[in-house]
């Protein structure tokens, strides 16, 4: 599927990030708690607004590039009150740890890494549901996330909410724009990454989210699990087979890597039925391998947008469609279906077949 006009449009301040001025706050008005995350960007932490007494999430980021750092804030200034994202509520220079913190708002939560291959029939498509939501809205602002995966998605279980988090990697969208395809977590990312293709858009989002709606619905932590980027992609044509592969590398005239290419292994591609198991089953039907069929595809051309996918049979009766407005938003929390598998449906991951 092409990003049709109406889905999303280009981002209007990605050429605009050396004029870009960030608005700082005054950091004593916050307290620094327990630290709650880190990782190559920095480190998180529970913090407290002093003047509204209130709980906030406090991102401190290492020494990087200004341009990075006027994106990130920017991109969160953008999505400012959508819905199922971190809201931005200030940035802030602190002495210690010393580095520029960009303040958000705190929801009392589990990282969806902890659960998401736990989750009943209802709660995938709840949470498939309010992820593309969510990235609905921010291709919508011209904005690629380029990092999606359960540990950027943190839920209040109680309370059905989620949200998507860390946007140090988005960016915003340019047709025609060269980008660096180096973006990502390996085993979430699209092919056109994985073979150095820059020329990507937001439909690298959508195969993240196919990766993700794969491991829900087959109980497997990762469809796709390489030991590097060529071996990842290798991972990839065991399933959806070589001939896809070379037809998308010669439409849009990729050089695939050499290693891949010097291969004597053919693959068919596999049916997804043979994913199923007696772990898995009660999960699982036509309605959702014809969804995996349209968000994992080579060419990036022809996946569903996030509003497409929205509206898949295999969502869509969660929607609650606004006519006025023209939007649409989960209509239902997990609770209110019936789900006799709940009990059951806390398992482990286990190996397909």
């Amino acid at each position: 599927m092409t990003q049709r006009p109406g889905n999303v449009r280009s981002g209007s301040r990605s050429c605009g990030n050396d004029n870009y001025e960030i608005h700082w706050g005054n950091a004593t008005n916050y307290a620094l708690g327990k630290e709650i995350g880190s990782g190559s960007f920095g480190e998180v932490f529970e913090g407290f607004n002093r003047i509204s007494n209130e709980r906030v999430v406090i991102k401190v980021l290492k020494p990087t590039r200004t341009a990075r750092i006027k994106r990130e804030v920017s991109i969160l200034e953008s999505l400012r009150g959508g819905v199922h994202i971190m809201t931005l509520l200030d940035v802030v220079k602190l002495k210690h740890p010393a580095g520029p913190a960009i303040v958000c708002d705190y929801i009392s939560s589990t990282n969806m890494r902890e659960f998401y291959l736990s989750l009943s029939y209802e709660e995938i498509r709840y949470y498939l549901l309010s992820l593309l939501e969510a990235l609905r809205f921010c291709h919508s602002h011209g904005i690629m996330h380029r990092d999606v995966k359960p540990s950027n998605i943190v839920v209040n279980i109680k309370q059905k909410r989620m949200q998507l988090i860390d946007f140090g990697l988005s960016d915003y969208y340019l047709p025609g724009k060269a980008y660096q395809a180096n973006v990502g977590t390996r085993y979430y990312k699209a092919p056109e990454l994985l073979v150095g293709y820059k020329y990507y858009d937001y439909s690298v989002d959508l195969w993240s989210v196919g990766c993700m709606a794969a491991s829900m619905l087959f109980r497997v932590a990762h469809l796709f699990k390489g030991e590097n980027d060529t071996d990842q992609l290798n991972c990839i044509a065991e399933v959806l087979g070589t001939d896809g592969l070379y037809e998308y590398a010669k439409k849009h005239d990729i050089q695939l890597p050499a290693n891949l290419l010097n291969s004597p292994k053919f693959y068919k591609r596999k049916e997804w039925s043979k994913f199923v198991d007696s772990a898995n089953e009660h999960l699982l039907s036509p309605g959702c391998f014809d969804f995996l069929d349209k968000m994992l595809r080579y060419d990036h051309q022809e996946r569903m947008t996030a509003a497409e996918a929205m509206r898949h049979p295999f969502l869509s009766s969660l929607l609650e469609i606004e006519e006025t407005s023209g939007t649409c938003s989960a209509s239902v929390s997990p609770e209110q279906h019936s789900d006799k598998n709940n009990a059951s449906n806390r398992c482990s991951s286990v190996n397909p077949q």
